[in-house]
């Protein structure tokens, strides 16, 4: 495990714990994956975004 490794998680963990709580559900399932890289986890937020901008209220 190196520092850079570190830093990478913690930038992961931070924009994880940044959603609001209306993305609770989604950031459960965040947790349940074995490995999520800051690429990875722009993806999914940004497709998570998609699909709620689309969904009727």
């Amino acid at each position: 495990y190196t520092i850079e490794k570190l830093k990478a998680d913690l930038i992961c963990m931070t924009m994880v714990r940044s959603l609001g709580k209306e993305y609770s559900h989604f950031t459960s399932s965040l947790m349940l994956l074995k490995s999520l890289d800051k690429g990875e986890l722009q993806a999914a937020i940004l497709a998570e975004e998609s699909q709620r901008r689309r969904r009727p209220e």
